[in-house]
């Protein structure tokens, strides 16, 4: 009977330290929560039915207007309907439901102030397998009436081909203009609904895998667009997609850091890379170097999170965990990489985006997490 009560006795420490252990991790890896400001809901999880996601980071801010204003943009679906969260400072990442549409993948613009709050527009493509047809409709995201869609045409084949992309450039008098990218065309047209230029009918683009578009400006305040092509190169096309200089001869995620100043990145072969570039398409210092120590290392997205040239990156590892780190690029010939931290709870994953200066979005399966990451 001793030896059976000091079993017992046993056996119930192990569960109090097991259960503390537990609770200890839990905390240091807290599941946030998207807020989507719903009255008594305390925001949502997403814990399965989600596929697609992507990821843009912010529009660079407005002079004159509120860098608040402008978050970084996450679409993802659930179960076909459409969700946008937006981020910048701290751990509150919101949410908004677009839950009216059904799609198969979506894009949006990077997040930008309309009229006080951030706004992105989201372009749903939707598939049907049956005809083998692609359909696409733009949502204002907040930018306008989400109620109203605009068609943007139906397309044979799958929605990959179409590297559709968007993008979103403010003007020095207070407006905005709106870019669309389809196929082989680009067209900018001034931000009003409906769009004149969606779907694209303009200038002649790089045809190729997914695309990332942002903006810089030309010394009168005139848009440039940024856009890097998969498996291709990374272009400056002026504000009408016309003329072109091939700034990068590689592509990935893009982003403007500084109103002049561009930059492109990429992890290749273990090494993260990244080359700055001005209006002009001249490249401002030499590309920089950073070696990842994982030859598989991949999956990269980036965002300026402010306006500073200072952004946040995340990527997957070869061991399948999340990983995150700050960059500074204020000084071409010096660009700093900060030690990159795994993000807590993130074996497995298969996305991850920096949706604020504290926070991981990470896809596990089918399942989105909120991950805070110091």
């Amino acid at each position: 009977m001793v030896r059976a009560a000091l079993l017992a006795l046993l056996s119930t420490g192990c569960t109090l330290l097991v259960d503390h252990e537990l609770s200890q991790k839990a905390a240091s890896c807290p599941d946030l929560i998207f807020l989507d400001g719903t009255p008594n809901s305390g925001g949502q999880r997403f814990h399965g039915g989600v596929s697609a996601p992507s990821f843009r980071g912010p529009a660079f801010p407005t002079p004159g207007k509120n860098p608040d204003s402008f978050g970084s943009t996450l679409t993802f679906t659930v179960s076909g309907g459409l969700e946008l969260a937006g981020g910048l400072l701290g751990d509150q990442v919101f949410l908004r439901p677009e839950t009216n549409y059904t799609a198969t993948t979506a894009s949006t613009t990077p997040g930008h102030e309309d009229t006080g709050f951030a706004c992105a527009e989201l372009l749903g493509a939707s598939y049907d397998s049956l005809h083998d047809r692609t359909s696409l409709q733009l949502i204002t995201g907040g930018c306008a009436d989400d109620a109203i869609t605009y068609d943007g045409g139906s397309y044979g084949g799958q929605p990959g081909p179409l590297a559709p992309a968007l993008a979103w450039a403010g003007l020095p008098d207070g407006g905005g203009v709106f870019a669309a990218v389809l196929a082989n065309q680009g067209q900018s047209c001034p931000e009003t609904f409906p769009p004149g230029c969606f779907p694209p009918r303009g200038g002649a683009v790089a045809a190729g895998g997914a695309r990332s578009v942002d903006a810089i400006y030309d010394p009168q305040g005139q848009p440039l667009w940024i856009v890097a092509t998969e498996g291709a190169d990374t272009r400056l096309y002026d504000a009408s997609f016309g003329a072109l200089i091939v700034a990068v001869t590689w592509s990935g995620p893009v982003a403007a850091v500084a109103t002049d100043v561009g930059i492109v990145m990429r992890i290749h072969n273990g090494q993260l890379e990244a080359q700055l570039f001005d209006s002009t398409g001249s490249r401002r210092g030499n590309e920089a170097h950073f070696d990842l120590g994982d030859a598989t290392a991949h999956g990269l997205q980036i965002a300026r999170l402010g306006p500073t040239p200072n952004l946040r990156l995340t990527w997957i590892g070869g061991d399948g965990k999340a990983r995150a780190a700050s960059y500074d690029a204020s000084v071409a010939s010096a660009q700093r990489l900060s030690t990159p931290a795994v993000v807590c709870g993130s074996q497995g994953a298969t996305f991850v985006a920096p949706t604020s200066s504290t926070t991981a979005a990470v896809l596990i399966g089918d399942a989105l997490y909120l991950r805070h990451v110091d």
